[in-house]
């Protein structure tokens, strides 16, 4: 019996993704069981789970986990359970692969009504970015771009000026853990 390893690095992962485990190596026996951990301990045991699965995919669980705590992903074989169909924590013949860090980062919160359409008379339109505290250009980007894809203005830019209709998009992405949030709006210059 062999729980094989955890090819990932350690994974700092998005509210809301599904993290799909890279693993490899397992050796199960005809009654044995592999079981994908995450827990609160960096030990090879079963204490301060919080999540268990056959399956290699785990995902954010607002009712056991925080934003920004270390959590612990490990692999274990060993005999299955009949009563659980999972490992027998008790099995003398128990494997447990390595064990990598986890942490979930918040995506940015902002909100633009789904494809809502601003008309102005005005040449030109200036659309401000009205943000949290947080959202410092310091911790985040703003990507505005317009329905084909181009670019407009700044990365660090809270705002942008418009003189065209069209459909144009705000990307917010935390500098530090990677997540996003995007919304679309479109514009009707009269």
């Amino acid at each position: 019996t062999n729980a094989g390893v955890i090819n990932n690095a350690d994974i700092i992962a998005c509210v809301g993704d599904t993290i799909i485990l890279d693993h490899a190596g397992e050796y199960l026996d005809g009654n044995d069981k592999l079981e994908f951990i995450v827990s609160k301990n960096a030990n090879p045991d079963f204490t301060e789970i919080l999540y268990s699965s056959d399956k290699p995919m785990i995902w954010f669980d607002p009712n056991n986990m925080l934003i920004g705590v270390t959590y612990y992903i490990k692999m274990v074989a060993g005999n299955k359970l009949v009563s659980t169909n999972l490992v027998d924590p008790n099995d003398p013949c128990i494997s447990y692969s390595n064990i990598i860090e986890l942490i979930f980062k918040e995506s940015p919160i902002f909100t633009i009504q789904s494809l809502d359409t601003i008309y102005t008379s005005c040449e030109q339109f200036i659309i401000e970015l009205q943000s949290l505290p947080a959202y410092t250009a310091f911790n985040y980007i703003n990507q505005w771009s317009t329905d084909i894809g181009n670019i407009l203005g700044s990365l660090k830019n809270s705002s942008i000026t418009l003189d065209k209709n069209g459909t144009y998009s705000l990307t917010v992405t935390d500098i530090q853990g990677g997540c996003s949030a995007s919304g679309k709006f479109k514009v009707n210059l009269l």
